[in-house]
C-alpha cells in the first residue's frame, strides 16, 4: 500500500483506540477494520449522499456505536504485529 493508505488505516485504528466510531470510505483496508453498526460506518467512495448518511446513522445511534479499545489493543500489539511483519518478511527475532 501507498504511504497515505496505510496513515489512513492507522487513523482508523487511533480512533476505535480511543472509542470514537469511524466514518469510512468502502476502499482500501478500511472495510476489513470496520464492524458497521458497531464501530463505524462504511459509505461508498465520492458519495456525498453516503457520507451524509452514514453520518446521520451514526449521530442517530450514538450508543450503538462503540468501539472497544481494549479489542484494538489486543488485536494489534506491538509484539503481535512485529512477529506478524517478521513472519510474512522471513525474519527471526
Amino acid at each position: 500500500y501507498p504511504l497515505d493508505v496505510v496513515e489512513r488505516l492507522w487513523k482508523v485504528l487511533e480512533a476505535f483506540a480511543s472509542g470514537t466510531p469511524v466514518l469510512g470510505a468502502n476502499l482500501g483496508g478500511i472495510p476489513e477494520l470496520v464492524i458497521p453498526d458497531r464501530t463505524g460506518s462504511l459509505f461508498e467512495s465520492g458519495s456525498v449522499d453516503g457520507l451524509v448518511d452514514a453520518i446521520d446513522d451514526v449521530l442517530a445511534h450514538r450508543d450503538a456505536y462503540r468501539p472497544d479499545p481494549a479489542r484494538v489493543a489486543r488485536a494489534f500489539d506491538l509484539a503481535r504485529t512485529v512477529d506478524a511483519y517478521e513472519s510474512v518478511l522471513g525474519g527471526e527475532r
